[in-house]
């Protein structure tokens, strides 16, 4: 509601120049970027303060971060839900009087960008909180770009109304469909929660049961927020049958039981792939985690295969699994010797060094492996 309100005012303080209000508006949108570049150095701090250089996704073997961070989609999701509100204090708020009477100036648009971003921030928090989490766990680049992006999507919009001042009429209106769809994204926040809570075991069905949670919650969101009962009747059942019909159908999906892959893995130990190489078979070692999505695209398309498994079975291969969810399982050195991250698979010949493979791979890719490992 409030952005229409910025823009006119900064068109109205050019003076109806166009080369001055479209400078201005540069202007007003680089004071909104220059909070995103201090969010990316307080990123920077946290960085350096932790001390850790560690490479992608080791940082998830750590079972107490994990919890630390699906508490903090849950928190995040409160926040969406509107269970609690960031404010910003009413000292901070006042400084936005002054920077806006001085909107005919660079230097005072400047500030008024910086204050928009800076009061915009009781919306933003729970994106804010969640980035600034994530980034802390990335390489000092990558957290970096994304806030900055993050500060090119929130100023770019404005320095495109500032130029084209017509554009503010074909704004959405503000409305209910504003706080439907900030708890939308709580619930999707919760989903986000539960993946990290299942990670802590190997067990598939808590995600499943989790998810389906969280859709059972989704339809009851429907059924009682969503619809209302200004709506015609006709629209009301039809919007509730089709979200009670949602929810059956994710619990017929998602509450079976999974069946187990067509390839049977044995537990890896450093022993039992020193006795399969004593032996003269060639082994492999399927290195996943529980919190490793590309890991479960590789059970699914590579190893949930009858036609791999019998494969396998051909070369007289022992199949190992070692899983590196957690700093400290018994393949997570393994893993380091060879400076690489979950999903890995490696091929160890009889005799020789092994074969690597990539982390998503196919399976004619895995047969010409086996073959040269045979070889």
């Amino acid at each position: 509601p409030i952005l229409p309100i910025r823009i006119l005012t900064i068109v109205q303080s050019a003076g109806g120049s166009r080369r001055r209000y479209v400078s201005l508006g540069l202007t007003y949108a680089f004071g909104m970027l220059l909070f995103f570049v201090a969010l990316a150095a307080l990123n920077a701090v946290l960085q350096v303060a932790m001390g850790q250089s560690l490479q992608w996704g080791q940082h998830f073997q750590y079972a107490w971060l994990r919890t630390s961070l699906a508490m903090l989609m849950v928190v995040v999701a409160c926040n969406f839900f509107g269970l609690f509100n960031v404010f910003v204090p009413s000292k901070v708020a006042s400084m936005d009087v002054g920077a806006t009477g001085k909107a005919g100036e660079h230097w005072g648009t400047l500030s008024m960008g910086l204050m928009t971003a800076v009061l915009a921030t009781p919306c933003s928090f729970a994106f804010l909180l969640t980035v600034l989490g994530w980034a802390t766990l990335q390489p000092l680049w990558v957290g970096t770009s994304a806030f900055l992006l993050m500060g090119v999507g929130m100023a770019g919009p404005h320095a495109m109304l500032t130029a084209f001042p017509k554009l503010v009429d074909r704004l959405p209106k503000p409305g209910r469909w504003m706080e439907l769809l900030r708890q939308g994204a709580g619930l999707a926040m919760l989903v986000v929660a539960v993946w990290l809570v299942s990670t802590l075991a190997e067990a598939g069905m808590i995600m499943r049961v989790g998810i389906f949670g969280v859709a059972l919650a989704a339809g009851l969101w429907v059924w009682g927020t969503v619809v209302t009962y200004t709506m015609r009747p006709g629209r009301k059942w039809l919007t509730r049958l089709l979200a009670a019909a949602l929810v059956v159908a994710m619990g017929l999906w998602l509450l079976p039981m999974p069946a187990g892959l067509a390839v049977e893995f044995e537990p890896y130990t450093d022993t039992r792939l020193a006795e399969s190489r004593e032996a003269g078979q060639i082994t492999l070692v399927k290195y996943t985690a529980t919190w490793c999505l590309s890991c479960r695209w590789v059970d699914q398309e590579i190893y949930n295969s009858a036609e791999v498994a019998e494969l396998l079975a051909d070369h007289d291969v022992t199949v190992l699994k070692a899983d590196v969810s957690n700093a400290g399982a018994p393949g997570s050195a393994a893993l380091g010797r060879f400076g690489g991250a979950p999903p890995m698979t490696l091929i160890y010949p009889a005799q020789g060094e092994p074969i690597a493979l990539p982390g998503k791979f196919h399976k004619a890719q895995l047969a010409e492996a086996l073959e040269q490992a045979a070889r």
